[in-house]
């Protein structure tokens, strides 16, 4: 027989601690930054991490310049019959 293990497992922690929220903390924030934004999150009804939440989520539905390049280089190369000044040109001569 195997002697029993004072050791303690809780698996269902583990996949709790896994599944937790993580925290984001912004450190040397100058106080002008941090008096805007506690007004725009008041403005919006909304408590200051709210807000910087709400705030993120937006952010990091954008792309950034790096992804935008890379996406760009992707597509193909488009070949036109004129310059672009030359189609602005025609376009105010039609009016």
């Amino acid at each position: 027989m195997t002697p029993p293990s004072n050791r303690i497992d809780f698996p269902a922690r583990k996949v709790h601690v896994l599944h937790m929220p993580k925290m984001i903390q912004i450190r040397h924030v100058p106080d002008r930054l941090h008096r805007r934004l506690t007004t725009r999150a008041a403005a919006a009804g909304m408590t200051l991490s709210d807000y910087l939440k709400a705030e993120l989520e937006q952010v990091s539905t954008q792309l950034t310049p790096a992804e935008v390049r890379v996406r760009l280089s992707e597509l193909e190369p488009v070949n036109v019959r004129e310059s672009p000044a030359q189609t602005i040109r025609a376009m105010r001569d039609g009016r």
